[in-house]
């Protein structure tokens, strides 16, 4: 072979690899969907614009986009073509929240990624009347906005267990239930779900999850009414096992949860397969029935409560059961505040350990650690409206233990300041007004 036919050769195959990786300009498109559109034109620029999401998301290949113009789109819109790592499908509401979708998704592909819509599902014939049902591994749905849900807002599907999904910054309002996490690796951020509805299909929860390896970051659950939720029951968090599924190793922090029944609601009576969860950070607020508890844990071991407060709950702050006490072994309650809750903590089996809390207002403590706080005000600033930090005279600055599970607090201080922890979310700092 010549020099020029080696080079020639050479330059051919250096080429084949740059389309295959998708390196060659011009091998991804942009799709333009507008409720004034065409399916028979070409879809790629506004003015050629597709009359149907459907239409786009059928002929996406890996790197493409589409973007939805502002309109009014009643679609039940089903993904199932995948894009690929660095190279995702994205479908974008252009502006943002300006794509009305009465409808929804069902995303089967990978490497997908939702933003910028407003989404409710009216549709009579939607399978399940869920707004955002996934099946594939590496979705973000990110900054949507889904309300009116007649069931779950956000699922995943258990049958199909998808992985790394990435929940970020959506708001959603009357639904019949928030976000139901079923799979692996998922993480749940900056979401704020408002004000549950009943529907008529089930309990109303902000929150559940199964599965393994799940983060719940800084999420803001509130906003419930008695008269909307007629007799559902509404828990920030849930996971149990009677249905056959499971949830290991899952991490709870810096959320917000106001009115509920439950903070969290664990059961493992069934199948006993559900272990470790940690919550750190976070803020249980107004449990506003009777009955109403921060957290009930029961037949699940390894559950770790550090440096959260437990604030005007009406039963109690956190109980660790078990029908056997030894399913429910290894519970660690520590450096929180239990303010105005019925109960503080309890726990049974000798493994588990509660200490380094404050503990104001509650009529009953079953359990008080050798350096727990009791019957002192804990001096949070302004817990009304919603300020956890604690004044310069709080009895819980530098009162908790260390752990090196809690490295910062609430509002993303460091800890420690001064070489101890304080007890609750919210470390103080001299920035405290």
């Amino acid at each position: 072979m010549t020099k020029i036919k080696l080079i020639i050769y050479f330059a051919l195959l250096f080429y084949i690899n740059l389309i295959s990786t998708g390196c060659v300009q011009g091998q991804t498109k942009t799709y333009y969907v507008s409720e004034n559109g065409d399916n028979d034109k070409s879809g790629l620029s506004d003015q050629e614009a597709f009359a149907s999401i459907q239409m786009a998301v059928d002929i996406v290949n890996p790197g493409d986009s589409i973007i939805v113009l502002k309109g009014h789109y009643k679609e039940y819109v089903k993904v199932s073509n995948s894009g690929k790592s660095g190279r995702e499908i994205i479908i974008i509401s252009k502006p943002k929240n300006a794509a009305f979708i009465e409808g929804g998704f069902e995303i089967k592909g990978s490497f997908i990624r939702i933003s910028g819509f407003r989404i409710t599902n009216k549709l009579q014939n939607w399978p399940n009347r869920i707004a955002i049902h996934i099946e594939g591994n590496y979705i973000d749905i990110i900054d949507n906005y889904l309300f009116e849900v007649q069931n779950e807002a956000i699922r995943g599907s258990w049958k199909a267990m998808p992985g790394n999904v990435l929940i970020e910054n959506n708001k959603i309002y009357h639904s019949q239930m928030g976000i139901v996490v079923e799979g692996e690796n998922w993480i749940i951020r900056n979401n704020e779900v408002e004000r549950m509805f009943d529907y008529g299909n089930g309990d109303c929860d902000y929150s559940r999850f199964f599965g393994n390896n799940h983060k719940f970051i800084a999420n803001k659950f509130h906003g419930t009414l008695n008269h909307e939720i007629g007799k559902s029951h509404v828990d920030c968090f849930q996971t149990f096992d009677n249905n056959g599924q499971y949830a290991h190793n899952i991490l709870i922090e810096k959320n917000y949860c106001e009115d509920f029944m439950q903070g969290f609601m664990g059961e493992a009576h069934f199948h006993h397969n559900i272990s470790n969860i940690l919550f750190r950070n976070n803020i249980f607020k107004n449990g506003f029935q009777h009955n109403s508890h921060g957290m009930i844990v029961q037949d699940i071991p390894g559950v770790v409560v550090l440096n959260n407060n437990f604030i005007n709950i009406k039963w109690r702050g956190v109980t660790i059961q078990a029908a056997d006490n030894r399913l429910a072994k290894n519970a660690v309650i520590k450096n929180n505040i239990f303010f105005n809750c019925g109960t503080s903590y309890s726990y049974f089996d000798q493994t588990s350990f509660g200490d380094f809390n404050l503990i104001f207002m509650t009529k009953n403590n079953p359990n008080i650690g050798a350096h727990d706080i009791v019957n002192k005000d804990p001096l949070i600033y302004d817990i009304p409206n919603g300020d956890y930090r604690l004044r310069e005279d709080s009895p819980a600055i530098d009162a908790g233990t260390a752990t090196e599970q809690v490295k910062d607090d609430i509002y993303n201080n460091r800890r420690p300041v001064n070489f101890k922890y304080d007890i609750g979310a919210a470390e103080y700092i001299n920035k405290n007004p």
